[in-house]
């Protein structure tokens, strides 16, 4: 009889626990929790102060606990969009700077030198 051929297994892939996967995406974008933080705070803080709304009623107390909430979490993103802008512009103002500092370096030497060594460059 002929022996049958293996079957591939496919590869094992690795499956992010739920408490590292979280952290990750914290570190990534960490201005979404702080929203979602800010969210259940106005909620928490509406619901305790549910009952001494006085005479106002309650459709409209709820309507001003929703912009409270919705005030946080657009918050938060502009926050986060005005931190990601300057966080860009910066890492691009320390790269012209390297260049600018390269090119004093090749005008004044007339070598071109690799900007942490201090070296020649090919």
């Amino acid at each position: 009889m002929a022996d049958k051929p293996e079957i591939p297994t496919p590869a094992v892939q690795y499956e992010e626990q739920l408490g590292s996967r979280m952290t990750r995406k914290f570190k990534e974008a960490p201005f979404v929790p702080m929203g979602l933080a800010g969210f259940f705070a106005a909620l928490g803080y509406g619901a305790y102060m549910f009952n001494r709304k006085g005479t106002m009623s309650t459709s409209v107390y709820l309507m001003h606990l929703r912009v409270q909430a919705q005030a946080m979490v657009v918050g938060a993103i502009t926050i986060g969009v005005g931190y990601t802008l300057f966080k860009k512009l910066y890492e691009e103002h320390e790269e012209h700077k390297l260049q600018m500092l390269d090119q004093d370096i090749v005008h004044t030497t007339g070598k071109r030198l690799h900007w942490s060594t201090g070296r020649q460059r090919e």
